[in-house]
């Protein structure tokens, strides 16, 4: 309810394209929004069960500091910039 009173006065002219521009504009606009969120919503949902996983209350979780390396964080390490 707040964000509706919030936001009641805005002006939504970047979303209501006039012309030809304003339509590829639209759709850039929303193509970008679309590929962030692939990206930002897998990372928040992993940081939230992440965090639920490994806090201090949970006695189930394992705490293991005697590793010498994963190959597949190295290879996710480097093969997520390429991609």
């Amino acid at each position: 309810m707040a964000a509706t009173l919030l936001l009641g006065g805005c002006n939504w002219g970047v979303l209501d394209p006039q012309g030809p521009i304003g339509e590829a504009e639209r759709s850039l606009i929303l193509e970008s929004t679309l590929l962030m969120l692939i990206i930002v919503v897998p990372v928040i949902v992993l940081v939230g069960a992440f965090a639920w996983r490994y806090r201090a209350s949970n006695t189930k979780a394992k705490y293991t500091p005697e590793w010498d390396r994963s190959t597949a964080v190295a290879a996710v390490m480097v093969l997520a910039p390429v991609a």
